[in-house]
């Protein structure tokens, strides 16, 4: 998911100087990119496989209200950078919630990049 998210920011002129290995759970802000001098920090969850005691639906979830939490966290840590949330566009659960949250994107606003199957991104 990242390094789609990280390609695309490169075509859009972004440079990159953070992409995290999101399979290794290492913490803090997955993608950091900057262009013109503004920085971007995403934060960014992948296809919930579901585990012996959790769905892949529940798992969505928690993940997304992770990254609900991450948004709310580095506005509180920087009001000077844009914010992105890095989904995959296939799983319906995620479109959902991102309904739902509509009004947490207008009063700390920040950026769907939302990843097909093909690798392409489409940003909201």
């Amino acid at each position: 998911m990242q390094a789609h998210i990280a390609a695309h920011l490169a075509r859009q002129g972004f440079g990159l100087r953070q992409v995290v290995d999101t399979a290794s759970k290492a913490p803090g802000v997955d993608i950091i990119a900057e262009r013109e001098g503004r920085e971007l920090w995403i934060t960014v969850k992948g296809y919930p496989a579901g585990t012996a005691r959790t769905n892949p639906a529940t798992q969505s979830r928690h993940w997304f209200s992770h990254a609900m939490f991450d948004v709310v966290r580095y506005r509180t840590e920087r009001r000077d950078i844009d914010l992105g949330v890095g989904l995959p566009d296939s799983f319906v659960s995620y479109a959902n919630l991102a309904k739902k949250a509509a009004w947490l994107k207008e009063s700390a606003p920040f950026t769907f990049f939302w990843v097909a199957e093909d690798g392409s991104v489409k940003e909201e």
